[in-house]
């Protein structure tokens, strides 16, 4: 984003937000989610005309602003194991990522199996009874 009135420039270049932590509180309800509003927060800036944002509809394209969404999340990797109680189902986890495992006998009509669970960073276990049916076994991340 550029900024600045004309002939004064506060700054110039881009700017790097890292909302994951927001995101994780949007996502497991700790935070209410009202969006990202960014702003100036200072003293010399509060009449409103001492910073500006080129419009997306500026001739030069370099100007333009931009947003740019950067996912460092990757999806878990679900492993099976057999065990004792049944199947023995595996994932690493997020630190307050929540997961709910669902089950299905087709990759059609999937079913939430058990409750939902928080990660806490690390490997996270789940025990599922043994059944005589195949059955596909997917996770999802609020």
């Amino acid at each position: 984003m550029g900024g600045g009135t004309p002939g004064f420039v506060e700054f110039e270049g881009w700017l790097k937000f890292d909302i994951t932590s927001l995101y994780r509180d949007w996502a497991s309800g700790v935070a209410t989610n009202y969006g990202v509003q960014l702003a100036i927060d200072t003293g010399y800036c509060a009449n409103g005309n001492e910073f500006w944002v080129y419009s997306s509809d500026n001739t030069d394209a370099t100007l333009r602003p931009k947003l740019a969404v950067e996912s460092g999340f990757q999806l878990p990797v679900l492993t099976a194991t057999a065990g004792a109680g049944g199947l023995n189902l595996s994932w690493n986890s997020f630190s307050n990522a929540i997961y709910q495992l669902e089950a299905a006998t087709a990759l059609t009509n999937w079913t939430t199996e058990g409750s939902p669970v928080l990660g806490r960073g690390g490997v996270t276990n789940v025990v599922v009874p043994a059944t005589s049916a195949a059955q596909f076994f997917r996770l999802r991340v609020q």
